[in-house]
């Protein structure tokens, strides 16, 4: 599992900036302001993004993201295409405008309640609006009750378990695999009174990818702090 502390969570530059889709600049011009999930490239030195539409040059990175320990994090991004100012050896240029730091997750399998138990029990929520299929990786919304420590671990895994441990509450349509969100929250502190939001990108195994599977989607089972159940579809049709 792979724990993500609670202020690294949100990373330096985990405010993402919310604008309207357009807007006009001092110019009185027209700015289109574009959204994209990306992976970030880092040797240290040089650093861009890319996805399945290629890759992006920044105009304005930030120093942090030069760091190589962002090098392959998942990130995503509220930017303006930069016409003015192009580099290419890349796709795009881009101003960047905004930049979340998604939290890392895993798919795993589990043989045994017991194992699946051994992921978490602390409540957490999603949706199935505002998930994304792409590059390999499912991002997904999530919402819990964050700890008052700072040095709070949170591991959010979706677990896999094998069809017998399937609970006879859960009505699994037909080519949807089922999967638990589980959440693990290791600290000291006391738990917030408000909810925390966030984006958790999960780097999905080779056959439960959209492209080149009949899979059509995940039926996922999430728990609140309460330990009640509630189950998500998430439709690779998106």
């Amino acid at each position: 599992m792979k724990s993500l502390k609670q202020h690294v969570l949100f990373s330096l530059l985990a405010v993402m900036a919310i604008f309207a889709s357009s807007c006009d600049d001092d110019n009185g011009s027209d700015v289109t302001y574009q959204y994209a999930f990306v992976n970030i490239v880092t040797d240290g030195t040089t650093t861009y993004f890319e996805n399945s539409n290629g890759t992006y040059y920044c105009t304005n990175l930030p120093s942090e993201l030069s760091s190589q320990a962002y090098n392959g994090r998942r990130a995503y991004i509220n930017y303006v295409l930069n016409t003015t100012s192009t580099n290419s050896y890349y796709d795009y240029t881009i101003t960047l405008v905004g930049c979340l730091i998604t939290a890392q997750g895993e798919v795993v399998p589990a043989s045994s309640a017991e194992e699946v138990e051994s992921y978490g029990t602390n409540g957490i929520s999603t949706t199935n609006a505002g998930y994304n299929y792409t590059d390999g990786y499912l991002d997904l919304p999530v919402s819990f009750y964050a700890q008052s420590d700072e040095d709070a671990t949170y591991e959010f895994t979706l677990v896999v378990p094998d069809e017998s441990l399937i609970p006879e509450t859960a009505v699994v349509p037909d080519g949807y695999i089922y999967m638990e969100l589980r959440l693990n929250i290791t600290g000291d502190g006391t738990e917030n009174s408000t909810s925390t939001s966030s984006i958790v990108s999960f780097e999905l195994p080779t056959d439960y990818r959209p492209n080149g599977t009949t899979i059509k989607g995940f039926y996922v089972r999430v728990m609140n702090s309460n330990g009640d159940s509630s189950y998500v579809t998430l439709s690779f049709e998106v």
